[in-house]
């Protein structure tokens, strides 16, 4: 049908037929995006829980049967074939190489493990071989650079097998995934796949083309002039995406100090972004003192990214994250309340979401509106669950001379009513688990608090297994 670029979608979309298969391939953070754009397009937010089949990587043949599937309620269905390695081939071996060294420096194991295991499907070649090669280099016929700088190889193949993970040949799934995609899906069933490395001269991705849509998210890495124009562009329409909801301003200054900091790291450059609208609470312009303070901070604040890896459900990113706070010697049970306090704030926000007054409340509403209807809402369960606590406490404290208990906790959901954007962020997480997830969670925290408390178990294997038995979906 079409190929389109990532900043043409919201235009296409506009018309009313919907395509059966999109391939979002590129950027990681601009693809994310435009999926987030396109399935807000076809399901409902109250549709996402039972028509949306979200899968890892490469489970081709699954998504083929669930796509294939008829749904109970006859309303639309996305099937997600989502971060897919189905492309990846032997050109490939530079690129696969630096990324999974940029994720391995960036403690996402889990991702660097996926573009490791992508170069070794792609070249046919175990992992064990590379595991006992003396020269990898030779074993994978690439001169890059990024082979002798350290043991970083060694350490992710090593993680690769300590969590059972293993390469596999795309090739012997490919050609079934072309014959699905020619052959259709029901009416109003839909297949989404996204992939940050894309041969666009294979015959699937052709196939795809034809059959439905294809977006292009990449951004040009060159040196040219035109390129770093390119980069730029990306970077300061990321700053209008996000801080035009939010009605604030990044100064020149500050946009500057950001990109010398950070460079084009847009998954980074987001983040920050995000980070600073909530830092600079009521203020309007965000300035570059603010981006000073906030990066040094987030630097020495790791157990942030912890927490954040955590409510994304993201289970890779957060073992890493807990690596590196126990090697650097945060103290268990401190990392461990940082934690059951994550969890104990996604089921405050799921109940909230769940409640007559917090039904307002859904994915895709825009931050003016949340700030208009649904804030006002949250102010109301909070007066209303702190009058409550208030009467307990004066029952409590009865004969004290009659005086008003003061209550302070940490139930009240919106704590500071000037900067409710934390709590925005932390809404568009809660679908990622169930309100019995999230009490299993709690529970197994309490469980780890007890252990770390009254048993000789070494500390780390205690929260891993936590952390694993909290974040796996079943």
């Amino acid at each position: 049908m079409t190929e389109i670029r990532y900043t043409d979608l919201e235009k296409h979309l506009e018309k009313p037929e919907i395509a059966p298969v999109y391939l979002l391939y590129g950027e990681e953070v601009l693809y994310k995006a435009a999926f987030e754009t396109l399935l807000s397009k076809i399901l409902t937010p109250s549709q996402r829980r039972l028509n949306l089949d979200a899968l890892d990587n490469d489970a081709i043949h699954d998504a083929i049967e669930r796509v294939n599937t008829f749904s109970l309620t006859g309303e639309p269905k996305v099937v997600a074939l989502l971060d897919s390695r189905i492309f990846y081939g032997r050109s490939d071996d530079g690129a696969l190489l630096q990324r999974a060294k940029s994720a391995y420096d960036e403690n996402r194991m889990e991702k660097a493990a996926g573009y490791l295991l992508g170069l070794l499907g792609a070249k046919g070649i175990e992992l064990s071989a590379l595991m006992e090669s003396p020269e990898p280099a030779k074993l994978l016929k690439t001169g890059s650079d990024l082979l002798q700088d350290g043991p970083w190889l060694n350490k992710l193949a090593q993680y690769c097998s300590e969590k059972n993970l293993f390469p596999k040949k795309p090739k012997d799934e490919l050609a079934d995934l072309q014959k699905a995609v020619e052959k259709g899906f029901p009416l109003h069933h839909h297949l989404v796949i996204t992939a940050d490395l894309v041969d666009r001269r294979r015959t699937l991705y052709t196939a795809i083309r034809d059959a439905g849509t294809t977006v292009d998210c990449t951004v040009p890495k060159g040196n040219r002039k035109s390129d770093q124009g390119a980069r730029q562009a990306v970077l300061q329409d990321r700053v209008r995406r996000t801080l035009s909801g939010v009605r604030k301003r990044l100064e020149p200054s500050a946009y500057r100090a950001m990109y010398d900091m950070l460079g084009f790291d847009l998954r980074g450059f987001s983040s920050s972004l995000e980070k600073l609208v909530s830092y600079v609470g009521d203020r309007e312009s965000i300035t570059a003192e603010d981006v000073e303070a906030l990066l040094k901070r987030t630097r020495q604040d790791p157990i942030y990214e912890l927490t954040n890896a955590l409510t994304d459900r993201d289970l890779g990113a957060a073992l890493s994250f807990l690596a590196s706070l126990l090697e650097e010697g945060l103290y268990p049970l401190q990392i461990l309340a940082a934690l059951t306090n994550g969890m104990r704030r996604l089921l405050m926000l799921k109940s909230f979401a769940e409640s007559p007054e917090g039904r307002i409340w859904h994915n895709g509403i825009s931050y003016n509106e949340f700030q208009a209807r649904v804030v006002p809402a949250i102010g109301a369960c909070d007066g209303e669950l702190k009058q409550v606590l208030e009467k307990w406490e004066a029952r409590l404290s009865s004969g004290e001379g009659g005086k008003k208990a003061k209550v302070d906790t940490d139930l009240l959901i919106l704590k500071n009513p000037k900067s409710p954007y934390p709590v925005f962020l932390m809404l568009q997480k809660i679908d990622r688990y169930s309100r019995e997830e999230l009490l299993c969670a709690l529970s197994r925290l309490q469980e780890a608090d007890v252990r770390l408390k009254s048993t000789g178990q070494n500390p780390r294997l205690i929260l891993e297994s936590t952390l694993i038995n909290c974040l796996q979906r079943e």
